[in-house]
C-alpha cells in the first residue's frame, strides 16, 4: 500500500492537467483524489504525420501512456478521440495502421479487464494514426462520431429517424472548416463502465486531454513559440516545404527599431530545423513584460520563398531589473 501511495504522489507531481488557456496548451493542476481520473504519464510526440489512407505496418504511429487512478470491479472502456483547441470534437479520426478508409469505427476504444484490486492501472494507446478528413467532410465526420457514440452508450444497433435528425442538427454547418484547427489536434480520453441495471454505458471519468499534436507534413510549426530574453533556449521549426538540396539555413530575428540577431546552433533534420534563440536587447515598451518579434527563415539564395514566424520574448525574474 505504501508503494501505491508513493507512486500516486509521484504521478500527481509530474502530471499534466486537462485545462488550457490562450498562452499554454496544458496548465498543470492536481487531479482530484475523491473521484476516478486519468493521468497522462507519457505524452504523444508533438509532431505526427497525419495520414490520408491505410498505412503499412512499418509506419510510425501515435503512442501515449496514462494511468487510471482507481478501477471498479468490472471492465472499463476508454474512448479515445481527436479534439480541437476549444475542446470540441475534431473531424479527424484515430485509426489502426491498416484500415479501410471507407469502413472503420469512428471512435477508438480501449478495453481494460476487470480487476480485484481497486488501484492504479496502466493504459497504453499505440499503433494508431490520426486520419485527416477534408474540410468538405467536416459535417459528415462529426455526425458519424455522434451517432456511433449514441449507439455505443445505449447498447443499440440503430437510431430512430428523430434521433438521427437531432444529432445532425447539433453539428455546426461549417464546410469551410473555420472552426476546426486542421493542423493541430488533442487526444481526449474518457472512461466508461457498463451499468447492468440500466443496460447503458455510464461515464466513469471526465475527459482528459493530451498536449497538442501537430500535422508535421501540412503546416509550418514553431515550437515553442516563446522564450526568455537571455536567449539560449532550444526551439524547433517544422516546415512544409523547403529547398531539399540546401541544408544550410539562416534564421534571423527581427524586432522594432531595427533590432536584428541570428539564431545559433542551427541543425537540419528532414523537415525539422532546431536552433537556439539569441538574447534580446531591443526596444521594450514601458509596462510590457513581453515583446513580439518576427523570425525570418532564409534558405538558399536562389529560393524565392521567405518564411516568417511570430515569436514572443518574455521577461524572466533574473533579467526583469534590466528592462525597467
Amino acid at each position: 500500500m505504501d508503494l501505491l501511495v508513493k507512486l500516486w504522489t509521484h504521478l500527481i507531481f509530474f502530471c499534466q492537467s486537462t485545462r488550457r488557456d490562450a498562452k499554454m496548451d496544458i496548465v498543470p493542476t492536481l487531479p482530484l483524489l475523491d473521484r476516478p481520473c486519468l493521468v497522462i504519464i507519457e505524452q504523444p510526440d508533438k509532431f505526427q504525420k497525419f495520414i490520408y489512407r491505410s498505412q503499412s505496418n512499418d509506419s510510425t504511429s501515435l503512442r501515449c501512456k496514462f494511468m487510471l487512478s482507481t478501477q471498479p470491479l468490472r471492465e472499463v472502456y476508454i474512448l479515445c478521440d481527436a479534439y480541437t483547441e476549444d475542446n470540441k470534437l475534431s473531424s479527424h479520426f484515430l485509426v489502426p495502421r491498416s484500415f479501410d478508409p471507407d469502413n472503420f469505427p469512428p471512435i477508438h476504444i480501449l478495453q481494460i479487464p476487470s480487476s480485484d484490486a481497486n488501484s492504479l492501472t496502466g493504459v497504453l494507446l499505440e499503433n494508431v494514426h490520426i486520419f485527416r478528413r477534408p474540410r468538405k467532410k467536416l459535417e459528415l465526420s462529426l455526425t458519424a462520431k455522434l451517432q456511433f457514440k449514441r449507439l455505443w452508450k445505449t447498447r443499440r444497433e440503430i437510431l430512430t429517424d428523430d434521433e438521427k435528425e437531432k444529432l445532425r442538427g447539433s453539428v455546426p454547418s461549417d464546410p469551410s472548416g473555420s472552426n476546426q484547427s486542421f493542423g493541430k489536434v488533442y487526444i481526449g480520453f474518457t472512461a466508461y463502465t457498463y451499468n447492468n441495471n440500466s443496460n447503458r454505458m455510464e461515464r466513469y471519468t471526465d475527459t482528459y486531454f493530451s498536449a497538442s499534436i501537430y500535422d508535421s507534413d501540412n503546416i509550418n510549426v514553431l515550437e515553442p513559440y516563446n522564450g526568455y530574453v537571455e536567449g539560449g533556449s532550444e526551439h524547433i521549426l517544422v516546415i512544409r516545404e523547403r529547398c531539399i538540396h540546401d541544408n544550410r539555413f539562416d534564421i534571423e530575428f527581427q524586432g522594432d527599431c531595427g533590432w536584428r540577431a541570428f539564431a545559433t546552433e542551427v541543425r537540419v533534420d528532414g523537415s525539422r530545423i532546431s536552433f537556439k534563440i539569441p538574447p534580446y536587447n531591443g526596444y521594450w515598451r514601458d509596462g510590457d513584460d513581453s515583446v513580439l518579434v518576427h523570425i525570418q527563415l532564409h534558405c538558399c539564395k536562389t529560393c524565392k520563398a521567405r518564411k516568417r514566424f511570430k515569436f514572443l520574448y518574455e521577461q524572466s525574474k533574473e533579467y526583469s531589473h534590466l528592462l525597467n
